[in-house]
């Protein structure tokens, strides 16, 4: 049973003082994601060591605003394209679409 379900909307009080933690372990989080697709980008491409640093602060920005609910799903789909764009050459984008598309967890040769 989810006990956290509606501490957003009417912030019980088993909730109160949790959205902070809950949001810190959110963004710690989103890093290791972004972490995670890039490296699974850089095994299919290489990619010079400020763009992969900066698509992986972008693509952990984007996770961050998305799992602290400040983005919809659908604003973080597009976020990522435009990310792609920005940090990718054409045929790169196509590898960070396939690295998002397998998921956030780790693959099973994967940390």
């Amino acid at each position: 049973m989810n006990t956290t379900a509606g501490c957003r909307e009417s912030k019980p009080l088993s909730c109160v003082g949790r959205g902070a933690d809950v949001d810190r372990l959110s963004e710690e989080e989103a890093d290791v994601i972004a972490a995670r697709l890039v490296r699974r980008v850089q095994a299919k491409t290489a990619l010079a060591k400020d763009k992969a640093e900066g698509l992986q602060r972008a693509l952990a920005d984007a996770y961050r605003q998305r799992l602290t609910n400040k983005i919809s799903r659908e604003q973080e789909l597009s976020r990522f394209q435009d990310i792609g764009r920005e940090y990718l050459a054409k045929d790169q984008v196509a590898i960070l679409k396939e690295a998002i598309e397998a998921g956030v967890l780790p693959l099973p040769n994967e940390q």
